[in-house]
């Protein structure tokens, strides 16, 4: 009989099974049996298998978002309040502060990819601009809001008697003329009488701001000036606003004012002179938001 050739024993195929520790990046895995096994290994912890082929682990891109979870026992000559390089450990985060770094990883992605998608597509690139400059624009009207001055007609009249002395130099249209050097004198505030001026603008408006002048501007000490101006406009609403006892100019805001053309300005309180001979107002101008 012819000697037979030996057989090459083969190793007892090992099932795969749940690996022993939690892969982490640069981990080698083992194609037969699945255990997970530090970097640097050249056979496998649990079967013995080379490891010149074995799948060196990754960590998924969308898993670099997350919290990385650390095992739970310490290696050989490891301290769990010292990171490697012996430096003390940062205490670890809890409730919102887990999340904080993760979304700042997220917001920072979305960012780039919307500055690229920004710069090379015109489209987003204008709608964004538009999105921008409105919003930009509702902001600055309510952090500073600019106005437009309303032109009054040649309508305006006082309830100034025509026997009144001043009636025919100083009429009621001088207080919306424009100019700082003509001004209204009407009849002193007294029982029964209270000085009006109607108004009547070149078109209907929303009226949010006066300005004033009060007093005379010839000798302001001689007349009485407006302290509480009641406004009674045609939309049915009415306004009183608060004057101060000075010459300079003052703004004051106006309310109650929407889609008016036609309104009366009526004197309901004034700052008393030395001699009430009557009561002056140097000028009024009207300003809607633009």
């Amino acid at each position: 009989m012819q000697p037979q050739t030996a057989e090459k024993k083969r190793p007892p195929k090992v099932a795969a099974a749940k690996p022993t520790r939690t892969a982490q990046p640069g981990d080698l895995i083992c194609g037969e049996c699945g255990e997970v096994n530090v970097a640097g290994r050249r056979f496998c912890s649990r079967c013995g298998t080379s490891l010149a082929e074995a799948t060196t682990f990754k960590l998924a891109w969308w898993r670099k978002l997350l919290p990385r979870r650390r095992p739970k026992g310490a290696m050989a000559g490891e301290r769990p309040w010292e990171a490697k390089d012996g430096a003390k450990k940062k205490p670890k985060r809890h409730g919102f502060a887990k999340i904080i770094v993760p979304l700042r990883r997220v917001v920072s992605i979305a960012l780039v990819l919307g500055g690229i998608v920004y710069s090379i597509h015109e489209p987003t690139r204008t709608k964004v601009n538009d999105v921008y400059s409105d919003a930009k624009g509702k902001v600055m009207s309510v952090i500073r809001p600019q106005y437009e001055q309303v032109r009054v007609g040649p309508g305006t009249v006082s309830n100034d008697l025509p026997t009144f002395e001043f009636a025919a130099d100083h009429p009621g249209i001088l207080a919306v003329d424009g100019f700082k050097n003509t001004e209204w004198r009407a009849q002193p505030l007294v029982l029964g009488h209270r000085p009006e001026l109607r108004v009547q603008l070149v078109e209907a408006a929303d009226l949010a701001r006066i300005i004033v002048h009060n007093g005379s501007a010839e000798d302001y000490a001689k007349f009485d000036r407006p302290k509480i101006l009641l406004f009674i406009f045609d939309n049915g609403q009415e306004y009183r606003a608060e004057l101060s006892d000075k010459p300079d100019r003052q703004e004051v805001k106006i309310e109650n004012a929407q889609g008016v053309k036609e309104f009366r300005i009526a004197i309901e309180d004034v700052y008393h002179s030395l001699d009430g001979s009557g009561v002056a107002l140097t000028e009024i101008e009207f300003f809607r938001k633009e």
